[in-house]
C-alpha cells in the first residue's frame, strides 16, 4: 500500500527501525469536541461548573462500559434531536446528576 491508494483523510507513516507501512489520521477526531459540547449541554442543563459536567460523563462512561464520546453522543442527541438516551446511558446519568448536583433534580430544577 503506497500513499496513493491511502483513503484523503489518511497519510502514510514509516517509523525508524520498522520495516512495516502504517496509515494514520492525518486530521484529529472530533471526539473531543462532541464531548466539550455534552459538557456544555449538562452545564446549561443541570446548572454544573464544566469539570464536574465531565466527572458525570466520564462516571457514567465507566459504569456502563460505553466509550466517552459514544456517551457524548447520546447527551448531544437528546438535547438536540430529542432521542431518548439509552436505559443504561439514562439510569447512569441519573444516578451521577444526583451524586455531583444533590440541591438539584435530574433535570436541574432546584427542588
Amino acid at each position: 500500500m503506497d500513499s496513493a491508494s491511502c483513503p484523503p483523510t489518511v497519510v502514510m507513516t514509516w517509523w525508524p527501525g520498522w520495516s512495516g507501512r502504517i496509515c494514520t489520521c492525518a486530521r484529529p477526531s472530533n471526539s473531543h469536541a462532541k464531548v466539550d459540547q455534552a459538557i456544555g449541554v449538562l452545564a446549561v442543563v443541570c446548572r454544573l461548573e464544566p469539570a464536574v459536567g465531565f466527572e458525570v460523563l466520564r462516571e457514567v462512561s465507566q459504569r456502563t462500559n460505553i466509550k466517552l464520546h459514544t456517551v457524548a453522543d447520546a447527551v448531544l442527541d437528546w438535547a438536540l434531536q430529542q432521542k431518548p438516551l439509552p436505559l443504561s446511558v439514562d439510569w447512569d446519568l441519573q444516578a451521577a446528576l444526583r451524586r455531583h448536583s444533590p440541591a438539584t433534580d435530574d433535570l436541574g430544577q432546584s427542588g
